[in-house]
């Protein structure tokens, strides 16, 4: 219920917008096409609030961040560690003696 409220109100956002272009493009009433985005301004804040509040509530569940999202890396057992030789130690380094 509370999503198709949302929508609902989302499209008159719309409506209103369109409404205003086509009194600005009539060059008609200045008072009319501020009327209607004022209407716009309003209802994009309830659709802010309701979902906000319904958020808050539990009505509906919002999806988290993938910025906020941790992973966590678990190591297996699958390697073998293999034993040094000569050849794998790392070679120190000699200084010249001037």
């Amino acid at each position: 219920m509370i999503k198709i409220i949302i929508v609902v109100l989302l499209l008159l956002v719309f409506l209103n917008l369109f409404r205003a272009m086509l009194v600005m493009l009539k060059s008609e009433q200045q008072e009319s096409m501020a009327r209607l985005l004022q209407q716009r301004v309003y209802a994009s804040i309830a659709v802010v609030l309701l979902i906000c509040l319904a958020a808050q509530f539990g009505f509906i569940k919002l999806h988290s961040s993938p910025v906020v999202t941790t992973h966590k890396q678990i190591q297996t057992g699958t390697t073998k560690q293999h034993q040094q030789n000569a050849n794998t130690k790392p070679q120190l380094e000699k200084q010249s003696g001037s």
